[in-house]
């Protein structure tokens, strides 16, 4: 190889490369949806709200909404999973039928579950979202947080959140929290310092999951990862 033949094959790659990175600007973004009995009716009004995220879905994204339910870690709990088009004009028919796929789900008046697996259901979703390339990987979690293990469902030994920005959302405060008002806090203040141990890219906290949305908005506007 002749040194002009080398410096060409130098320019070409780190060009090539170039390409890929500007290339890579899809979101990856799971929303877990707290359908135990303590919740289901919470997640069943969310529905509208859920919708700012599809909303915010573009060319390529792929976009995961599960059911953190008796045992969540299951291809069960799976409500809608959908890689969006790269072809602008067919997002929005994406969009329209990943909205009433849930739409469909939440009709069923029977879909509160006895239990709360929180963990089986974010095992489920970090395994999801490391699964593709992605700018930026997201896991929306829309729960009170109250977690009630299932006798029968065995609790993941380890989870790992690197490189997965976490947003718990619509934290709604229980009766027994009305009794215990710092009982709120504590149980934000644990599951935030869990994903951070778990190793989650950021941890965040909003009152609702349109609110998470705006999150995910920001992040795209400003072109951060």
């Amino acid at each position: 190889m002749t040194p002009n033949m080398g410096r060409r094959a130098l320019v070409l790659g780190a060009l090539g490369a170039a390409a890929c990175r500007r290339q890579l600007r899809n979101y990856n973004i799971c929303v877990l949806l707290d359908i135990s009995g303590s919740y289901a009716e919470e997640a069943r009004r969310a529905v509208p709200s859920i919708g700012v995220t599809i909303n915010s879905m573009q060319s390529n994204d792929r976009l995961t909404v599960g059911a953190i339910q008796t045992c969540s870690f299951s291809n069960d709990g799976v409500i809608v999973d959908r890689t969006f088009p790269s072809a602008p004009e067919e997002v929005f028919r994406s969009r329209v039928q990943v909205f009433q796929r849930i739409q469909s789900f939440f009709r069923n008046p029977d879909i509160a579950t006895d239990y709360t697996d929180i963990r089986g259901g974010v095992l489920f979703s970090a395994q999801t979202l490391t699964g593709a390339e992605a700018l930026r990987r997201v896991l929306i979690i829309a729960s009170d947080l109250v977690e009630t293990p299932s006798p029968g469902c065995g609790a993941p030994s380890s989870i790992r959140l690197d490189g997965i920005d976490v947003i718990f959302a619509s934290l709604t405060r229980t009766e027994a929290d009305r009794r215990s008002p710092d009982a709120y806090a504590e149980r934000i203040a644990f599951w935030d310092d869990w994903a951070h141990g778990c190793g989650a890219a950021s941890v965040h906290t909003t009152p609702r999951v349109s609110d998470a949305a705006n999150v995910v908005l920001e992040w795209r506007r400003s072109g951060t990862a």
